[in-house]
């Protein structure tokens, strides 16, 4: 299963919001026990009341820092429905974990292995289990690097609503 579990508070005992002002992106930090953020001079910098730490590399402290990107969506339609592929247009330089929730309590994890390079992977998902509200959460394996551009599913409509 995730690493990442909702119920859990140690993760989010400090929380850090940073947007970036060229993108107009938002990342949230979880377990984040510093005081504030800055970039001076192209490096990151990351305060606290033990000190100014340069916010670098791949690791956080020797350990691999855990990636989430988690959404919810009724894909445009009241209507229950199931979900039968999945295409992530991304780059990632080790596996992922595809997991998916539905409102009736249905999970599904996926694990794939992903190319170095940018393309489009399809995950084949399961045919049992349908809703109307479906959470999509993508994590990184072992801290590795990944980029998420486009998120595609194919779905089947259902005749009634819930």
């Amino acid at each position: 299963m995730s690493n990442f579990d909702n119920s859990s508070e140690e993760c989010w005992d400090r929380l850090c919001l940073s947007m970036s002002l060229r993108r107009l992106a938002v990342s949230q930090y979880g377990n984040f026990n510093f005081d504030g953020l800055v970039e001076m001079n192209g490096v990151p910098l990351a305060f606290g009341k033990d000190g100014i730490y340069v916010l670098e590399g791949d690791d956080d402290d020797g350990q691999p820092i855990q990636a989430l990107l988690e959404f919810m969506t009724d894909m445009g339609s009241e209507r229950q429905k199931r979900l039968r592929s999945c295409y992530l247009g991304c780059e990632a330089d080790g596996d992922l974990r595809l997991v998916l929730r539905n409102d009736e309590g249905n999970v599904r994890e996926y694990v794939f292995t992903h190319k170095p390079m940018q393309h489009s992977a399809r995950v084949a998902v399961g045919r049992s289990g349908r809703g109307r509200y479906w959470t999509f959460a993508i994590e990184n394996i072992d801290g590795r690097y990944f980029c998420i551009d486009t998120v595609d599913a194919v779905v089947t409509v259902m005749r009634r609503k819930p």
